[in-house]
């Protein structure tokens, strides 16, 4: 069963800031995955009459890019990133975007992952990092399905300058050394196979 995931904004967000951020998230995880699908539900959705904790309907809560401006107010308003889990409060909630503040500022978005006991039982203890808007699908997805952990994405936001995940570009590629030599720069042109998740690229011999 395909994992929707929630995102709650807990400060006012301009719809236009929501919308880049989706169209910017859908199109860079349909790139690493063709046919993922759109797979974020911006709480609550548009004639949805919950408060953002009812998580049983949030397949019929995908948020599509260019609908933002018809979203509901967001009970989130004011919360901390933990009072949002609490609300949410169910393992198959664990992995969750919110919308901040800082969001507003510079498109970022935080990335939220609840501990839980196998899977089972929620630990109570909460991982946060914040992520560039191409990289929050494909990242939840990742964490999701168990093919990187939180705590490899909180080392790459890291060694971000920024410590925002992904904002450089490739998260986990790490910085090329220029060099002088002619012969070791590669054209401008020259294609860059993209990171898949799982996959680690192999250096030639």
């Amino acid at each position: 069963m395909t994992t929707i995931f929630a995102v709650c904004r807990t400060a006012e967000v301009p719809a236009e800031v929501i919308d880049n951020i989706l169209t910017a998230s859908y199109e860079y995880s349909e790139h690493l995955s063709a046919g993922i699908g759109q797979l974020l539900a911006v709480l609550p959705g548009p004639g949805d009459g919950n408060d953002g904790s009812n998580m049983d309907t949030v397949e019929a809560n995908v948020t599509a890019a260019g609908t933002a401006a018809g979203l509901p107010p967001s009970p989130f308003i004011g919360m901390s990133a933990e009072q949002v889990a609490e609300r949410l409060g169910e393992p198959k909630n664990r992995f969750f975007a919110v919308l901040d503040a800082r969001t507003a500022e510079d498109s970022t978005v935080l990335l939220a992952a609840m501990e839980t006991d196998d899977d089972v039982e929620l630990t109570g203890r909460l991982q946060t990092v914040r992520a560039a808007p191409k990289w929050v699908q494909a990242t939840l997805v990742a964490l999701d399905i168990a093919t990187m952990g939180f705590e490899e994405v909180i080392d790459m936001a890291e060694d971000e300058p920024s410590g925002v995940y992904g904002a450089s570009g490739h998260p986990g590629r790490g910085e090329v050394e220029s060099t002088n030599d002619e012969e070791d720069v590669l054209p401008s042109d020259t294609p860059v196979p993209p990171l898949v998740f799982g996959e680690v690229a192999e250096e030639d011999s």
